[in-house]
């Protein structure tokens, strides 16, 4: 997962992001999952969708004609965590999961620490050159790349971190 940085009239340069699996997101916020991800989700763990609303959503109420009333829960840490701050559903999670922490709204206050090591990326790279974060957008020029990734080399980012770097830029 990576975002872009757009060097101002000069280049679009990837930032690696790279999860902790510290599960803190999954611990610390809740996420209300859409009807639309109930079947996706029951049919990846196998299990009929009432027993999987039953097991990780909340209750069922009522089951009547094809249609199935329940009442929701947004379980703190969420149903889908498992040991080693992993995820059950990990190829099937909601959107909102699939963002985090990403998405326009940050990271909701947990102190995400990819997330913080994502901004150190942009101040280091920043320093000097004005730059715009994109989510998409062509890579830039091999110079300008180059630059960035001296000066994340500098800031004392470690080598699978360079590595991505340049891999998500194209460099190899």
């Amino acid at each position: 997962m990576h975002q872009i940085i757009e060097l101002l009239g000069r280049a679009n340069i990837c930032i690696p992001f790279f999860c902790k699996k510290c599960g803190k997101c999954c611990r610390e916020k809740s996420v209300e999952i859409a009807w639309g991800y109930f079947e996706i989700i029951s049919q990846y763990l196998k299990i009929p969708i009432v027993e999987f609303i039953n097991k990780y959503i909340g209750e069922v109420t009522k089951i009547e004609g094809g249609e199935i009333a329940y009442k929701m829960r947004c379980p703190r840490p969420c149903a889908f965590l498992e040991t080693e701050n992993t995820c059950l559903i990990y190829p099937v999670r909601p959107i909102p999961c699939q963002s985090f922490p990403l998405a326009d709204f940050g990271d909701g206050g947990i102190k995400c620490p990819a997330k913080i090591e994502m901004k150190k990326a942009y101040s280091a790279i920043g320093r000097g050159i004005p730059y715009l974060i994109k989510d998409s957008g062509e890579v830039g020029p091999k110079k300008e790349i180059d630059k960035a990734y001296k000066k994340l080399e500098k800031a004392g980012f470690k080598e699978e971190y360079l590595s991505a770097f340049l891999e998500l830029n194209q460099i190899n």
